[in-house]
Order: C-alpha cells, then structure tokens, then sequence
C-alpha cells in the first residue's frame, strides 16, 4: 500500500498541482503515420486480444479512449469489436452513429473472442461485472488523469485489477487527459509509482477533437493526433 502521508507522496502530488512549462522528454517519440503504418500489428501474440479499460472514478474517459484505440486499431487494419458493460452504453450509442454515418466497421458485441481485438468499456465502479471483465482480459489498463483525486481512488482499483486479472496478463497504467506543456508530464512514471502499475510511455494530450471524433469519427483527426492514439494502441498490444 502506498502511504500518501510519506514526503514522497507530497513531493509528487505536489508537481499534480504545479503546472509549468517544459521542454518535452527527448525520449518520447510518436511514430508517423507513415511509420505506423509499417509496423506489425499482428506480431501481438494473441490470436485474439480482449483489453478492458477501466478506474472506479467517472470521469477519466474510459469511454472516450474505448473509441478512440477502437478506431485506431481499426485504421492499423485489424478487425476490432466493443463490448460495452457501461450502463450508460455511450459507445454503444456512438458506434451506432458512426456505423450508420458509415464512419467505421467497429462491431459492437455481447461476447469477446471473435475480433482479433475486442476493447470492454467498463462502469465506474468495483463490482462483478468489472471482475468478470477483467478475468477475460489480456489487457487491464487503468485509465487515470494525472491529479491528486484520480491517483486515490485508481490506487483501489489497482488492487482490485490484482485480485481478477489472470496471471499471464498484463496491467498498465495509462495516464489521460494530460495538460500539454505541463510539468506533470514529466512525471508520470512516479506517479504511477503511487498506484503501484507502470505507466505507459505514451499519454493522452487533454484535446477538444478527441470528443468530436465520437460523433464525426477517426477522419476529422490531424495526423498528430491520430499518431497519439495509435502509439499508445501499439504500446497496449505490444507490452
């Protein structure tokens, strides 16, 4: 368990709160759309991969990121199907649109399995349905914004990520909704330190296109922005 009392725990809540300008990390590079197109989607070792996105916090657009790694994978060539056990059933209301705009071929199913990736958007909350989820997952990513609150209560849901995801799968961190040209950005990976999950080397920039994206689809997306989520698609796949 972390202590959130400890001077390290201040330390980094405190840079959450301290948002100055930087130089972006030399190290993190997104790849072209030329280059990601490249690369080998297939070389993911499942025939088939389920990926449950999940935090019992509303708010941290687990919905939003079901969509837009959907359409990523989509784009990269894959067949790909949501499996939506949101009360809400916000992707599924958007998947409906956008297939009868015929924006997309996403599938929206009741059963993982049949898709060579099929993402499980999840309520905010601990219960069954989430620990059935993620008990049929090759992916648990907890999706998190990088602030105080969202760090607490992902911090239960990391255990609880613990308890159901089988042994062979893998669990990360995805940190979204990142405030661009903020200091928090460089300090990502010790924030993920206070939920006890690594955090993927690429995050989501907080962008106003990304809510858009539901409704009009990948297509209104700027090559950059496209580059961002199919990164941490391929990052997801391949970790």
């Amino acid at each position: 368990m972390v202590d959130f009392q400890s001077p390290h725990c201040h330390r980094v809540c405190k840079y959450a709160l301290c948002l100055v300008h930087f130089q972006p990390p030399q190290d993190l590079h997104l790849p072209t759309i030329e280059q990601y197109a490249s690369m080998q989607p297939r070389s993911i070792k499942y025939a088939s991969m389920t990926i449950t996105l999940c935090n019992q916090k509303g708010g941290a657009g687990k919905t939003t990121l079901t969509l837009l790694l959907a359409m990523a994978l989509e784009e990269a060539g894959r067949s790909v199907a949501i499996l939506d056990r949101d009360p809400q059933q916000t992707a599924t209301r958007a998947i409906s649109h956008l297939r009868g705009q015929e924006l997309t071929s996403i599938d929206l199913v009741a059963k993982a399995g049949s898709h060579d990736v099929t993402i499980i958007d999840t309520a905010p909350r601990l219960d069954d349905v989430l620990a059935r989820s993620i008990s049929e997952s090759h992916r648990a990513i907890l999706v998190c914004s990088p602030s105080p609150a969202d760090l607490w209560s992902t911090q239960e849901s990391r255990e609880f990520v613990i308890k159901h995801l089988p042994k062979d799968s893998k669990s990360a961190v995805l940190f979204n909704s990142v405030l661009k040209g903020a200091r928090i950005s460089r300090d990502l990976t010790e924030l993920a330190k206070l939920i006890g999950f690594p955090a993927l080397r690429n995050c989501i920039i907080r962008r106003q296109c990304y809510q858009y994206a539901i409704i009009q689809g990948w297509i209104i997306l700027k090559p950059l922005e496209r580059s961002e989520i199919q990164s941490a698609a391929l990052e997801i796949g391949t970790m």
